[in-house]
C-alpha cells in the first residue's frame, strides 16, 4: 500500500479532478464522448473476497487504525531533508493552467511558493484544448524561462517542446502526470499514486465507520482508465479490513454529467436495498445527490463518501448530508513542486521532493476549513522555510 501518501463535460472533469486525484484524468480519458455505461449499479467483482477479515481481525483493526490516522489532520510535509546550500532568486518561471479553476487555484499556491524564494511567476491561461496546451509550451520552450511548470498535462501533446526545454537546460516540475517522461525533472504524485493514494481514506472511513458491516456501491467514471488506480487502492484497503463486505460499482456515462447522476444513482439504490456506503470517485458527482436521496426516502440509510473534495461537499459534511470526504491538497501539491525546483537550481537531486502529497478524511468533527483552498498541513510554511534556509 502507497503512503497516504465538456464548457463541456470534459471542463467539468478537469475542474472536478485536475488535483490530487484530480489531475491524474486530464489528458488520461478517452476521446469518444459515447454513453458507453450502463445506468444502473452493475457487480465487477461482488464475490471477490480476500478469505477471512471480519471485525475484529487482524485486517480490521489494521484498516481502523489506518483510518483513525487520517482522521488526524497531518502534521508532516512528507520531506525533511533541507536544501543543502543558498537558494538562489530572481528566477523567473512560468506556470502553464490548464484553464479550468482548480489549476488556476494550483498556480496561485505555486506562485505563492515561489515568492518565498524571491521568484517570480509568468502564468499563460489556456482553455485546456489540445491546441492550446500545444501552442503555451511552444512560447515556454521558445522563451526559456528559469524552469516551467504545470499540473496534468497531457505528456503526448508536449514530447517535442519538453525535448527542445531539456536541450535549452530549463527543468520541468509536473504535478500527477502518469510517468516521468524524457524531459521532465521533476515529477510530484504520479498518477497512479495520486490515484491510490485517494482510494484508501475512502475504504478506510467506511470499513471503520460501518464496524466491518459495509455493503458499498462505487460511483466511477469509466472513460478515465486512471480511476482503476483509484478502484485498486480502494478495493486494497476495503478487502484487507473488510473480506466479508459487499462491493459493487456503478459507471456513469459522460451524457449523464451535469444533468441525472443523483437520479441514476438513487435508481440503483433502490434496485439494491442492502447497499449502506456510496463511494463517489469524484466528489463533484454529489452535487444535488443528498437532496434526491432525501426526496427518495434513502438519506437514513445510505452515507456518502467522496475523493476530491471541494466546498460544496464540505457544506455537505457540515450540514450531515455527507459523512466524510477526502480533500486536494494544493497547498502542499505545489509547494512541493518548489521545492524539488530549489533542489535542481543549487545541483541536488530533486527526488526527494517526488513524493504523494499528505492525505486526510474529513468529517464534521474534524473539518479544518469550509474554504476552497485550505492547507492540509497547518504549519505547512513554516517547515517548507525551514527546508529552504528561510527559518
Amino acid at each position: 500500500m502507497k503512503t497516504i501518501t465538456d464548457v463541456s463535460v470534459r471542463t467539468l472533469l478537469r475542474t472536478a479532478l485536475v488535483v490530487g486525484a484530480g489531475a491524474f484524468l486530464v489528458g488520461c480519458g478517452g476521446d469518444d464522448d459515447k454513453d458507453n455505461a450502463a445506468p444502473a449499479a452493475k457487480s465487477t467483482d461482488a464475490a471477490a473476497k480476500t478469505a477471512d477479515a471480519p471485525a475484529g481481525s487482524a485486517g480490521f483493526d489494521e484498516v481502523k487504525k489506518l483510518s483513525a490516522t487520517l482522521l488526524e489532520r497531518p502534521t508532516e510535509i512528507g520531506v525533511t531533508e533541507p536544501v543543502g546550500q543558498e537558494i538562489p532568486s530572481g528566477k523567473n518561471l512560468v506556470w502553464i493552467s490548464c484553464g479550468v479553476p482548480a489549476c488556476q487555484t494550483l498556480g496561485k499556491t505555486f506562485t505563492e511558493g515561489a515568492k518565498e524564494l524571491g521568484w517570480t511567476v509568468k502564468v499563460i491561461n489556456t482553455d485546456g484544448t489540445p491546441e492550446k496546451i500545444k501552442a503555451a509550451w511552444t512560447q515556454v520552450a521558445r522563451d526559456t524561462p528559469d524552469a516551467v511548470a504545470s499540473s496534468g498535462v497531457d505528456l503526448s501533446l508536449i514530447g517535442a517542446q519538453l525535448k527542445q526545454l531539456k536541450g535549452a537546460d530549463v527543468p520541468v516540475a509536473l504535478f500527477a502526470v502518469p510517468e516521468k517522461a524524457d524531459g521532465v525533472t521533476v515529477l510530484v504524485g504520479d498518477a497512479k499514486g495520486e490515484a491510490e493514494a485517494f482510494g484508501e481514506p475512502m475504504a478506510a472511513f467506511i470499513v471503520s465507520d460501518s464496524g466491518g458491516d459495509a455493503n458499498t456501491m462505487l460511483v466511477n467514471l469509466p472513460n478515465f482508465p486512471i480511476l482503476n488506480d483509484l478502484e485498486k487502492g480502494f478495493k486494497d484497503v476495503y478487502e484487507k479490513g473488510c473480506a466479508d463486505c459487499a462491493y459493487e460499482r456503478m459507471d456513469l456515462p459522460l451524457s449523464s454529467l451535469g444533468k441525472d447522476v443523483p437520479a441514476r444513482i438513487v435508481s440503483a439504490l433502490r434496485a439494491k436495498p442492502d447497499v449502506n456506503y456510496v463511494a463517489m470517485a469524484v466528489d463533484d458527482l454529489t452535487a444535488g445527490l443528498p437532496a434526491a436521496l432525501r426526496a427518495a426516502g434513502l438519506a437514513d440509510r445510505v452515507k456518502i463518501v467522496g475523493a476530491t473534495s471541494g466546498p460544496t461537499n464540505y457544506q455537505y459534511i457540515t450540514a450531515d448530508q455527507q459523512a466524510a470526504g477526502v480533500p486536494n491538497a494544493f497547498y502542499e501539491d505545489t509547494w512541493l513542486m518548489v521545492d524539488g525546483l530549489a533542489r535542481v537550481f543549487v545541483g541536488e537531486d530533486p527526488s526527494v521532493s517526488e513524493i504523494t502529497p499528505p492525505r486526510m478524511i474529513v468529517t464534521k468533527d474534524n473539518l479544518p476549513s469550509t474554504d476552497a483552498v485550505f492547507p492540509l498541513v497547518e504549519d505547512f510554511r513554516e517547515q517548507f522555510l525551514t527546508l529552504w534556509g528561510k527559518n
